[in-house]
């Protein structure tokens, strides 16, 4: 086994470099021969979560640690303040957990922070508008940095406006979401002048329709927009509905799908996703997929519950003709104790449909449910009795699948809802798990084998970009597909 302590100081230095800010904090308490390059690192990248953390990291930096405020190159603050409307609002319960004249001493020490870190490449910060009138230095501190490839507002309203107008950045990838979570408090105005542009901003995250302009405004602030995420709650209308909107280069969309239906890109948008289940509104409003009609894109991405019927699974194959790509998430059946067995009637009611279709990858996710409270006597014999349909799914899907007769990649990804694997007292072999599949030999006679996880991602992020072009049979860069070149070439030997 080898000796961490017995390496160099710079292989050690790349080793500390993969922890995030958390890891490498706890890294540097294990031996004093790691305690200087794993503190110089945590301090790289710094998230903050709580208003506790907040005032800790800016008194740390500005006293004992003020020579490393230069060397931070991320800072998310992702922490909840209240404003004084909110606080006033719920002065019955009692005197806030934090009076204003706090935080407006703690937003003096973060103004101190930001003005110092001048090279900052990700600054992240919610309740924005809040802070800044709590502190204004906050604002101009903002302004001034120069390095920025990333900015997030959030909770946006005339204050974060001005930082938009007149900021020195020019990063790549700017979020200005409304906040919401305060239902009754939030900013009406953010004004945009008629002759602002930010033609740099390739990756925008703007929802709320309180506040923020519609999107075609948004397209003359925002031209050469490449990603779009609306969210998953509403935007405002543009002044016509489905009028067309110009993103020559937006590539991936995201969001309602009834927000979509109000608008149409002039050019077709190589990725979709849709933000909330929505086959229970598809009953009730069959045009809730016009938005994906609009777009025409090559890969979708949805999730879906327990309503989505033949009727809804056809609409969906044929909703786009360049449609190659899609990935579903049931994500609905998280509440379900019988999630296996649903999985497996969905898996049986999707695929005789996308026979069909022209689909080149399917990857299906699946978020089982956490056990209860009042499982747990028999969580033994729950596990048991759900091993062997696990196994059944893992093993019958490839060979469900396989009648898809355009189908080469196949995706099975479970995951956990809390980001860690579920706990039981048999290991499930879906539970936490990713599994990919490739498909060799013609038509429904092709034979699915196993490929490596990683190698499967790599090929999933290659059909997500524009770099694939679904006019044409798919034909993987060597770098993806090593594997499958290798064998063609020891075939024609």
């Amino acid at each position: 086994m080898m000796d961490l302590q017995a390496l160099n100081n710079d292989s050690l230095s790349a080793i500390v470099a993969y922890l995030n800010c958390s890891d490498a904090l706890r890294f540097s308490v294990v031996a004093r021969s790691f305690h200087a390059i794993a503190k110089y690192h945590a301090l790289h990248y710094v998230t903050l979560s709580s208003y506790g953390a907040l005032v800790k990291f800016c008194r740390l930096m500005l006293s004992s640690m003020s020579h490393r405020l230069a060397s931070i190159f991320a800072i998310e603050a992702k922490l909840w303040i209240d404003n004084e409307a909110e606080m006033a609002d719920s002065s019955w319960l009692g005197p806030p957990p934090v009076p204003v004249k706090e935080y407006r001493a703690t937003g003096a020490l973060f103004a101190d922070v930001l003005e110092r870190a001048n090279n900052l490449r990700t600054l992240t910060l919610n309740r924005a508008e809040v802070w800044m009138d709590y502190e204004p230095r906050i604002a101009y501190a903002v302004i001034a940095l120069r390095n920025l490839d990333e900015l997030i507002l959030r909770d946006v309203g005339p204050t974060v406006s001005r930082v938009i107008h007149r900021m020195q950045s020019t990063p790549m990838k700017l979020g200005i979401p409304e906040v919401d979570g305060s239902l009754f408090f939030v900013h009406t105005s953010f004004p945009l002048d008629d002759h602002l542009r930010l033609p740099f901003v390739s990756h925008l995250i703007v929802y709320g329709n309180m506040a923020l302009p519609s999107v075609a405004d948004l397209v003359r602030v925002f031209p050469n927009v490449r990603t779009l995420d609306l969210g998953s709650g509403w935007v405002k209308e543009p002044p016509v509905l489905g009028m067309e909107i110009n993103w020559p280069k937006l590539e991936h969309l995201e969001g309602r799908p009834e927000v979509l239906t109000k608008w149409r890109n002039v050019t077709p948008v190589h990725s979709v996703r849709l933000t909330i289940d929505f086959d229970m509104s598809y009953h009730d409003n069959p045009k809730i997929l016009d938005g994906v009609r609009n777009a025409q894109p090559v890969v979708l991405a949805i999730s879906f519950g327990s309503s989505a019927d033949a009727t809804y699974w056809s609409d969906l194959a044929s909703v786009s003709r360049r449609l190659r790509y899609l990935s579903l998430d049931a994500y609905g059946m998280r509440y379900s104790k019988h999630w296996q067995k649903d999985l497996k009637t969905s898996i049986a009611a999707i695929v005789p449909i996308l026979a069909s279709a022209d689909i080149v990858c399917l990857k299906i996710l699946c978020c089982p449910p956490e056990h209860k409270a009042a499982d747990m006597q028999n969580i033994a014999a729950i596990d048991l009795a759900e091993y062997e349909t696990c196994e059944a799914i893992r093993t019958d899907l490839p060979h469900a699948a396989a009648s898809i007769p355009s189908l080469r990649y196949l995706s099975l990804d479970v995951y956990a809802c809390i980001g860690e694997p579920r706990h039981g007292t048999v290991e499930h072999p879906l539970d936490g798990r990713t599994y990919w599949w490739q498909y060799d030999g013609p038509g429904t006679e092709k034979v699915a084998r196993t490929i490596d996880p990683a190698r499967g991602e790599r090929i999933a992020a290659y059909l997500h970009s524009p770099a694939y072009d679904c006019r044409r049979n798919l034909k993987m860069p060597w770098s993806l597909d090593t594997e499958t070149m290798r064998t063609s070439r020891r075939n024609e030997g």
